[in-house]
């Protein structure tokens, strides 16, 4: 049997990795690059936002789906807080479990560097999951904010200088009641 050729990928500590080319099936910045080459991997592609422990994770995630799973199957709104009940493959599952928050929010900006929908989905509703039904009293002290007040004042000044807050909040809101 003969062995494809692979793609080369370098990481920001510049260290090498070698994959199998159809991970452009699930990174679209890796596909664009390599349509833009006219096919041609021999030249190394360097990913100066990608440290290689996230590397590691990302190439691990697209040999775990074969390099075919170009967009999400999640469910959104998320149905409850629980992994397992918007997570149907099990082994996707246990995958994304191991990371904690900190490495979760890594992985998010690794995978939005290399524009892989169907992992930066999932760590998403990862922390939404970890965020949905917890109050402003709970955000702030999982942040350690609880010594934070803010005054009506602030409140305001927020609202004026992030105007989208409230209306996509309401949006969602109106669409729930419907």
């Amino acid at each position: 049997m003969v062995e494809l050729p692979k793609l080369t990928l370098i990481s920001q500590e510049k260290e090498v990795f070698q994959v199998d080319p159809a991970i452009r099936n699930m990174s679209v910045l890796i596909f664009n690059l390599l349509e833009d080459s006219g096919d041609d991997f021999s030249e190394p592609v360097p990913l100066p936002g990608v440290p290689s422990k996230y590397m590691r994770h990302i190439i691990a995630y697209c040999e775990l789906h074969r390099f075919q799973k170009a967009e999400t199957d999640l469910v959104y709104p998320l149905p409850s807080k629980n992994p397992a009940d918007f997570i149907s493959d099990f082994n996707e599952l246990q995958f994304i479990q191991q990371f904690s928050e900190d490495d979760l929010i890594n992985l998010i900006m690794a995978t939005n560097f290399m524009n892989v929908p169907a992992l930066f989905e999932l760590c998403c509703a990862m922390i939404a999951c970890d965020l949905k039904s917890k109050d402003f009293n709970q955000m702030k002290k999982k942040y350690g904010l609880e010594d934070v007040e803010f005054t009506p004042a602030d409140e305001e000044n927020i609202l004026r200088q992030y105007p989208w807050i409230l209306a996509e909040a309401d949006e969602k809101i109106a669409k729930l009641k419907r």
